[in-house]
């Protein structure tokens, strides 16, 4: 399971049922981010596995959890992690682009007016 989907996120909580005896040092996650991914994966090993843009009209809070539903049951060997990382990338990448393209249509100002409208020739000011 990824850290950031895991109450154990920085080492095993401390008092809580550990069965497998992981860790309880914190400082886990930056050694995890830092250390360990620098030491053993390449950007040109994350870049080999970014996807292609996924278009979506799918709202915003959808496509997160959907991302983050997909990783929780994984582990972390290193083609994982760098996988997990390029995922990330696309990820990213992906909501950006979505962000600017729902931004186009939300009604800003006053009065109120779209990026789309002023595109369109529509006065945002109303003064012509």
């Amino acid at each position: 399971m990824p850290l950031h989907l895991s109450v154990h996120y920085n080492g095993w909580t401390q008092g809580a049922p550990n069965p497998e005896n992981f860790k309880t040092q914190r400082g886990l996650h930056a050694k995890f981010e830092r250390a360990y991914v620098r030491a053993n994966i390449s950007a040109a090993e994350i870049e080999a596995k970014v996807q292609a843009p996924m278009p979506t009209n799918e709202p915003i809070e959808e496509r997160l959890k959907t991302f983050l539903s997909a990783t929780y049951n994984e582990i972390l060997p290193t083609d994982y992690i760098a996988g997990r990382m390029a995922s990330s990338v696309a990820q990213m990448r992906d909501l950006i682009a979505l962000a600017w393209t729902e931004a186009y249509a939300q009604p800003v100002g006053w009065p109120e007016t779209t990026a789309k409208k002023v595109e369109a020739g529509e006065d945002p000011t109303g003064a012509l």
